[in-house]
């Protein structure tokens, strides 16, 4: 198990709701990702359900691109982490 499903169990716990009605109220509704929803092709719900499990489009993803990279997609500061993040070990992408 990946950290997906533990992470939408807490959020669960932590809110009182469901992983998905946080996702769309927390980012979708607020950054007017109208053509994004969450939960609507599952191919492996253990996989999926945190661990991505949303469907868009281009117009969306440029939207959401362009407001994660300018800094407003969350509250705090939270680029300098993205901008530097460490590939996972194991992965193809780390370094041996």
């Amino acid at each position: 198990m990946g950290t997906g499903k533990p992470l939408g169990l807490i959020i669960e716990k932590a809110t009182g709701q469901t992983y998905y009605n946080e996702v769309t109220s927390r980012f979708l509704q607020p950054l007017h990702l109208t053509l994004t929803a969450p939960g609507v092709m599952t191919y492996n719900p253990v996989e999926e359900w945190t661990g991505g499990g949303l469907v868009s489009n281009s117009r969306d993803l440029a939207v959401w691109a362009k407001t994660l990279y300018e800094g407003r997609a969350m509250k705090g500061p939270y680029l300098k982490d993205l901008f530097h993040a460490v590939p996972r070990s194991g992965s193809q992408w780390h370094s041996r």
